[in-house]
């Protein structure tokens, strides 16, 4: 039961973290929920090392319960240099006349006190605010007495960007932290982003990220929004005056901003030192976990032998994990996206992991990019799953089935559960089993059949899954926010006959259901990769769904 209680604990307190601090610090949201889960990962490590022969030491029951809470104020502190009194310049501010020029001063001739100077962010965790601040605009949210992001000659020259021969321009609404351009397209989408991105390019330097989305009637539209990453971002209009000239070149930073970025140097380079540290604690978990699991015993005992059963498992589950987050870390570094190391999340409890991750830091240039990036990881996976599960199978043997049967009972596990497995059991086992027989999993089949489900999961198209950033790319993001909330319901229905699948149900109900865009969101796929991003999700369902009974009969 204190499986159950830490799983649920554990992703309430991540789903806290990401919804209170996720947005306020560059520090991991992973790093955040490590720190806070710490007391409770090592109290129940305890539990599962002694079980009730020897009580907690008071040391290790209130030293990390002191420690961590200072250590997650640090941390959250830390990642908000550059964010504060140094990395802004007051709150955003009205403007005293909604008509004014945005460098106007107030009605006493006097410069905008500090509170109404507009705000300065820089690092990429500018990046979602951006794109919160497009949607905004879009949706006609925004406060429009605030200073505009361009001046009136730079306004100029943004239209000046577009050509009757790419997009013919008709209407810019400037916004506070967005230009939105409305008009027809008179290219393929790809070559008028090029082109304008190019111009655009030339004309401000790297001040501004360019966006081609899809609007409410399905006519695409240009926006411009400032770029998280740019060298040194120029300055807003409210405290520059005007210039003719062109933007020149990047100037190189100042002492106070050099100090900035040593500052939050370690933000990056933790990375190298949190990805080992995790990898060698799943490596511990899994291990420990597949013993316990192989040989059915609740409490781990502390000598060798025992653990060494837990090998065969754990190599394997942390090679699948490895191959998947491996492929997407590379084609992520290969098409230049903003990408971190994989992370893996050790557990100690239940299968000793929960799978691992590698997150895209920014928005990625095309859904041809997106595509790649989230077909890379399960097709990787699979490659790697299928013949670990297909020995793992050979080496299984027959039981008899035990009532009631559950989805992960790998002592006695019907192969009828997924149509994938189905399968494969039927091409590789010598003897397929009756009815009434099950197979007790060899550790390297348990492996495979828990990387199969970790796919399955991965590929469900909702959100910020691999599934849903597929159905993103095939179909734009609009309509794969509408497949990620379908998604949600059946699966929640399929949990009422399959009762394994409540707790995965529930939990995506905390994700958002669609994904954030690329920054050409309306190129469309080539022939190719629809083909490719169909047969994966198509893949997701065979392990997901049972085979069906006139298969059944006629394999059988």
């Amino acid at each position: 039961m204190i499986y159950y209680w830490l799983l649920l604990v554990g992703l309430m307190a991540y789903w806290i973290i990401r919804q209170s601090v996720g947005r306020l610090t560059k520090t991991s949201v992973w790093v955040l929920w490590l720190v806070m889960m710490a007391p409770a990962l090592i109290w129940t490590t305890w539990a599962l090392v002694y079980g009730n022969d020897r009580p907690l030491p008071m040391a290790l029951a209130v030293v990390p319960f002191l420690i961590c809470p200072v250590l997650y104020a640090v941390l959250v502190q830390q990642g908000r240099i550059g964010q504060g009194s140094q990395g802004s310049r007051g709150s955003v501010g009205r403007s005293p006349d909604a008509n004014a020029p945005p460098n106007a001063t107030n009605p006493g001739g006097s410069s905008p006190s500090p509170e109404n100077r507009p705000s300065f962010q820089k690092g990429s965790q500018t990046e979602a605010p951006n794109l919160v601040t497009l949607r905004a605009a879009l949706e006609g949210k925004l406060e429009t007495t605030i200073p505009r992001l361009l001046d009136r000659q730079e306004e100029e020259r943004l239209e000046a960007c577009f050509s009757w021969s790419t997009f013919y321009l008709r209407q810019v609404e400037y916004r506070p932290q967005a230009a939105i351009c409305h008009g027809q397209l008179r290219t393929n989408p790809e070559n008028a982003y090029k082109l304008i991105g190019q111009k655009l390019a030339q004309t401000f330097s790297d001040r501004f990220l360019l966006l081609l989305q899809e609007g409410q009637h399905g006519k695409p539209f240009f926006a411009i929004i400032p770029n998280p990453k740019a060298r040194r971002p120029a300055l807003l209009p409210a405290l520059a005056p005007p210039s003719s000239n062109p933007p020149a070149s990047p100037s190189p930073p100042t002492p106070a901003e050099t100090s900035q970025g040593h500052s939050r140097h370690w933000l990056v380079d933790y990375q190298r030192f949190l990805v080992p540290i995790l990898l060698a604690l799943t490596l511990f978990t899994t291990t420990a976990m597949g013993a316990e699991l192989i040989n059915n015993q609740t409490v781990l005992q502390r000598d060798w032998a025992f653990l060494s059963t837990g090998l065969p498992y754990s190599l394997a589950l942390v090679g699948i994990l490895l191959a998947q987050e491996g492929s997407h870390y590379l084609i992520a570094r290969l098409r230049q996206l903003p990408a971190t190391l994989p992370y893996f999340i050790p557990v100690p409890a239940f299968l000793g992991t929960f799978g691992a991750y590698t997150q895209l830091q920014g928005p990625v240039p095309d859904r041809k990019s997106l595509l790649d990036f989230s077909i890379a990881g399960p097709w990787a996976g699979l490659l790697v799953t299928v013949p670990l599960l297909g020995w793992g199978l050979s080496q299984s043997t027959l039981v008899p089935l035990e009532t009631p049967n559950t989805l992960f009972n790998v002592h006695a596990l019907d192969p009828r559960y997924s149509l994938l497995f189905f399968l494969l059991s039927k091409f590789t086992l010598s003897s397929f089993p009756a009815e009434t027989q099950g197979l007790a999993l060899h550790p390297t089949a348990i492996a495979g059949y828990i990387g199969l489900w970790l796919t399955t999961i991965k590929l469900l198209p909702i959100g910020s899954l691999c599934g849903g950033r597929i159905i993103h790319a095939m179909v734009g993001q609009r309509v794969g926010a509408i497949v990620g909330q379908v998604t949600r319901l059946v699966l929640l229905a399929l949990s009422l006959v399959r009762t394994e699948f409540l707790v995965l149900a529930l939990v995506l109900f905390f994700i958002p259901a669609g994904d954030r865009p690329a920054l050409n969101d309306v190129s469309p796929l080539n022939n190719g990769r629809d083909f490719v991003g169909l047969v994966t999700l198509a893949i997701a369902a065979m392990i997901l769904l049972p085979p069906p009974r006139l298969l059944i009969a006629w394999l059988g």
